[in-house]
């Protein structure tokens, strides 16, 4: 199993990971947002990685448009992940949206979002797309918006992102299942609605 965005140390844990997938050089990189709200378990470091200790790679925008910015020069495609914003929020933070941001504008072609625990919206540039949470897959919360999700395939070549397919779903006894009729038509119409003004 792959890892990515976590070593024994700092630079280890930002070289990211080459693959070469049927015959496209895809790069993967992922971050996280540290301090208050996100992990405690090493104060004041938290998590994160550090010249001598291991841990993951903090979601800072420095890291994140040198260590996509040096990737791109081997990879045809860089995939990008971040563990961040808000739980329970269907909108993207400012933090969100600057990452998100710099990512595509460094040169990744895809940023996958994961921790608000439901739906955030997409972002479908023409440079590169942001998916900021596709909420929750298996997973035993209650409310109704943490029992949706998306499943997003993308086609790609060594261009980028040639198309994508969402598919909603829902989670019944900790178990994902393809929605279907009107709650699918209600969980797009919601993507649909959080998604509006995210695209410049």
């Amino acid at each position: 199993v792959y890892y990515v965005g976590a070593g024994p140390n700092l630079t280890k844990a930002r070289q990211g990971r080459l693959l070469t997938l049927g015959g496209v050089k895809v790069g993967f990189l992922a971050y996280t947002e540290v301090g208050p709200g996100f992990t405690y378990t090493r104060e004041p470091q938290h998590w994160a990685a550090t010249d001598e200790l291991p841990g993951v790679v903090p979601a800072r925008v420095d890291y994140v448009r040198d260590d996509i910015a040096r990737l791109k020069q081997v990879a045809d495609l860089v995939i990008v992940s971040f563990h961040w914003g808000k739980e329970y929020e269907h909108f993207p933070t400012p933090k969100q949206k600057l990452l998100g941001k710099t990512a595509v504008a460094a040169g990744a072609d895809l940023v996958l979002g994961h921790h608000p625990h439901v739906l955030q919206g997409l972002s479908l540039g023409a440079d590169g797309i942001i998916a900021y949470s596709l909420g929750n897959f298996i997973f035993d919360q209650t409310p109704e918006a943490t029992r949706q999700g998306l499943i997003l395939e993308a086609a790609c070549d060594r261009h980028g992102v040639r198309q994508l397919r969402c598919t909603p779903l829902r989670i019944k006894d900790e178990q994902p299942q393809v929605a279907e009729g009107e709650e699918a038509r209600r969980i797009m119409r919601m993507l649909a609605t959080i998604s509006q003004g995210l695209t410049e």
